[in-house]
Parts: C-alpha cells; sequence; structure tokens
C-alpha cells in the first residue's frame, strides 16, 4: 500500500526534522538490497539515548513534551504489514539512523538501474 509505505516516510522524515530545531543534516538513502530495497532516514541530531534504545518501538514511549509515542510502533507495524522491517540506531559521528527495508516483489520490480545512482 502506497499510501501506507508514504506514511511511515513522512513520520520517519518529521521525527529526524524534530530532533534538528535550530538546523542540520537530514539525508534519505536508497539502495538496492539483497531482493528488497533498502531505505535509510539519517539526521545529525543528538541520536537515540540509550536508555530509550530499548523501548523505542513500544506504544507511549516517547521524548516529545507533544510526543504520543505511537508513531514509530504504528511506522514498524506498517513495515512489517508489508513483510519488511524497521530498525533504528546511532550513527556514529552522532545522529540517529532508521533503516526500512523491504522486499520487492519481482514481477513489480523496477530494472535495478532505477536504483543506482
Amino acid at each position: 500500500d502506497a499510501e501506507q509505505i508514504q506514511q511511515v516516510l513522512v513520520n520517519l522524515t518529521l521525527n529526524a526534522l524534530d530532533v534538528m530545531p535550530t538546523g542540520g543534516t537530514l539525508e534519505v538513502v536508497i539502495k538496492r538490497a539483497d531482493h528488497g530495497v533498502e531505505l535509510s532516514v539519517l539526521d545529525t541530531g543528538p541520536g537515540i539515548a540509550k536508555e530509550m534504545m530499548p523501548r523505542l518501538f513500544e506504544p507511549f514511549r516517547s521524548t516529545k513534551e507533544t510526543g504520543v509515542g505511537l508513531g514509530l510502533v504504528i511506522s514498524r507495524r506498517i513495515i512489517e504489514e508489508h513483510g519488511g522491517k524497521l530498525d533504528a540506531g546511532n550513527r556514529p559521528n552522532g545522529g540517529a539512523c532508521l533503516v526500512l527495508t523491504l522486499a520487492i516483489m519481482m514481477e513489480h520490480a523496477p530494472p535495478l538501474a532505477a536504483f543506482q545512482p
């Protein structure tokens, strides 16, 4: 469902922008993975707090003042319902990295060249 995947991408992008209120860099990288596509959303914000990491995808866990704590939970559920996975981690030089992996159904897959720079 393209709309649901779009919603996940909007959520991940908005989360990244939220942690960089005074500016920073948001990078979205798409590459072909084994039998699928890997999309990474990277930011130069403060990263994910160590104590938050194990609970990041639990409902009602949020570090935002106005956050409800459902965005990443719903995003992960959507991706898993599409046969993929959503993982999170911190970048070595600061910032967070959320990685979405989806399988490609071969009869609908664009040519490999579509995923190369």
